[in-house]
């Protein structure tokens, strides 16, 4: 119950105590973590072109690539819809930054195939950094931030501050 089912990835509960945990060696080490919150860019668009099953499959395909990208010590989650989430352990702003620029790296090359038709998907990505006495929602809501940043300056984009 703390998978979940389509993309296999932590669910939101499960993602929750990740985050506890490093809450928690936060407060005993002092070193830093982040918080990458990811969106597929027009996945309605996906949908409504290729089909519902079509988009299962790009959001499995997506969730494969992430959780191939990171180590082992790092977590990613499907935050709900074609949102993703990933925790990252003793990493800094600019860690961040750097992983989910090779994750949307990843994703801009990958070819996607359905039905017999390829095409291509993106993603854009906010990144933002624990600071002392932050709650999960004040976090994601600051990566969520930077993410409509991404997107309002024309998607396919890691954001990692505040503006453009």
């Amino acid at each position: 119950a703390n998978k979940d089912v389509l993309a296999g990835l932590f669910n939101r509960r499960a993602f929750t105590e990740k985050f506890d945990y490093e809450q928690d060696r936060f407060t005993r080490t002092g070193r830093p973590f982040s918080l990458i919150l990811s969106d597929i860019d027009f996945f309605k668009s996906i949908n409504d072109t290729y089909g519902h099953d079509c988009g299962d499959m790009v959001l499995k395909k997506i969730a494969g690539l992430m959780q191939s990208s990171i180590r082992k010590q790092d977590t990613v989650g499907r935050w709900g819809g074609e949102e993703f989430i990933m925790l990252l352990p003793e990493t800094g702003l600019d860690g961040g930054r750097l992983l989910a620029e090779k994750v949307r790296q990843l994703i801009e090359d990958e070819v996607f195939s359905c039905d017999g038709k390829s095409f291509s998907a993106t993603m854009s990505f906010g990144v933002a950094e624990y600071g002392e006495t932050m709650e999960l929602s004040e976090l994601a809501a600051t990566a969520d931030k930077r993410l409509y940043i991404a997107k309002d300056h024309g998607r396919n984009r890691v954001v990692d501050m505040d503006g453009e």
